[in-house]
């Protein structure tokens, strides 16, 4: 096509958005964008069955889909949770909550899984430096005894996924309240997660209606509210993650990064598309989309898959708003995508085929009159 002719002008900005489209579709979605501070969803459901003895002033619990255990001291003394070679690893009390910078414990309980020793300064044996970690009388932490280890799945599990399975019977983390010691006692079980098949199926239904919607007199009105509807199921998604997370503050941050472009964008979208700037509007929607769907919500479809989810909200709510938000945004996306180069080539004034051209100058009409003779002798 020749790009000096209107049409062709028109259409260099339509293969641009395809492009940009593209890109976003094929750079790699994280495991799970909504997955604040590294924690995503899983099948391993790790429990807290017992204190022995039961000491009221104590509290244990797993949060973050089972990747940290939670101490809660209500009491005036403090409690000493110990390492993995029973060295001091925490502290948590009226006083706050501190970490032994010398126990081999927390250089390791901040991964999924042991990769690296800890540094040779880390001694298990030696007096412990205490860090404050917070202020108040509760702490939060990976600890390795309290989840499933592996990189693959355990025998039994690979060869039925879909049943329950007992992964550790039972496993054990000590705490010393005073001169007493306590023994906190769980286990980890392998809990299917739902079949994803019907929140796909809605989410298929949810784009097709949207693009139907788009083909009416009306698009402009769909295209802002479908945008805007993406952007509230984001923002329910992000707050339910951030509630239920006990992830640092700065974790969390980082973590809805994406999400925060994908809003801002998708606002001057909505802003463009109600003042009738139709091409930056559409334009800044297709980034929008991009950013949240495909990143966001693509990134997000192991929320289906699993059965442990690290939201303040029930599961069920969780992953209909990702499924309303993957079905809405790429319904969105197709539309603007079809819409954009109608509206690209009318902006351009080129002709359309078969129509008039009403640039050219209409020619001039000629009306043919009868010559005039003048009869008299010697007339002209």
């Amino acid at each position: 096509m020749d790009t000096t002719h209107p049409r062709g002008r028109a259409a260099r900005p339509a293969v641009l958005a395809g492009l940009l489209f593209a890109l976003v579709v094929l750079v790699p979605a994280p495991a799970g964008a909504h997955s604040l501070g590294g924690v995503e969803p899983s099948n391993y459901q790790s429990r807290v069955l017992a204190l022995r003895p039961a000491v009221p002033q104590l509290q244990v619990r797993v949060v973050d889909a089972g990747t940290r255990l939670q101490l809660v001291n209500s009491g005036t003394r403090d409690v000493i949770v110990l390492g993995y070679q029973f060295e001091p690893y925490l502290r948590v009390g009226p006083g706050g909550a501190f970490e032994n910078t010398r126990s081999p414990a927390v250089y390791l309980a901040g991964q999924r899984r042991v990769d690296a020793p800890p540094p040779a300064t880390a001694d298990p044996n030696a007096p412990p430096s205490w860090r404050r970690i917070g202020t108040g009388p509760s702490v939060a932490w990976h600890d390795h005894r309290a989840h499933w280890m592996g990189t693959q799945a355990p025998p039994a599990v690979q060869r039925a996924p879909g049943a329950v399975h007992e992964v550790i019977p039972s496993w054990t983390v000590k705490l010393r309240y005073g001169d007493q010691l306590v023994d906190v006692v769980g286990d980890v079980r392998w809990l299917p997660g739902p079949s994803p098949l019907p929140w796909l199926v809605a989410a298929a239904l949810l784009g097709a209606a949207v693009v139907a919607a788009s083909r009416t007199a009306a698009w402009r009105a769909v295209l802002v509210a479908v945008t805007g509807m993406v952007v509230a199921l984001d923002l329910l998604q992000a707050a339910g993650a951030w509630a239920g997370t006990q992830a640092p503050a700065a974790g969390k941050l980082l973590s809805v990064g994406v999400s925060v472009a994908g809003w801002l964008v998708a606002g001057l979208a909505i802003r463009q598309l109600l003042r009738r700037r139709l091409e930056s509007g559409l334009f800044q929607l297709l980034l929008a989309a991009g950013l949240l769907t495909v990143v966001g919500g693509l990134g997000d479809l192991g929320f289906l898959l699993r059965s442990q989810l690290a939201s303040a909200l029930p599961a069920w709510a969780v992953r209909a708003a990702v499924a309303g938000k993957v079905g809405l945004g790429v319904g969105a996306a197709v539309a603007a995508g079809l819409r954009l180069p109608q509206v690209l080539l009318g902006q351009a004034g080129g002709p359309r085929p078969g129509a008039r051209d009403d640039r050219r100058p209409a020619l001039a009409s000629v009306t043919t009159l009868p010559t005039a003779y003048d009869d008299r002798p010697g007339g002209a």
